[in-house]
């Protein structure tokens, strides 16, 4: 946290540079991080052609991990 924009670019940019050789157009990716982590990276995913979700896009961080409890007990992520 505290990171500029621009820095979370260039992070993203480095992250994008190795995922891009692991994932092939059509692959499904889901998410599961906040909006400083995927707002730069989800982009490039779908341009790469894949099928991007977010499940917490919208939840704030104070609910994020008792859904993430609730969904690993039920089997489920998205």
């Amino acid at each position: 946290k505290g990171k500029t924009s621009a820095q979370r670019r260039q992070w993203a940019e480095v992250v994008w540079r190795d995922l891009q050789t692991e994932l092939r157009y059509g692959d499904r990716v889901i998410v599961l991080a906040g909006k400083a982590y995927f707002e730069f990276l989800e982009p490039c995913m779908m341009a790469h052609g894949c099928d991007v979700t977010i499940p917490m896009r919208h939840m704030r961080q104070y609910y994020r991990q008792p859904w993430l409890k609730q969904q690993n007990a039920i089997g489920s992520c998205a």
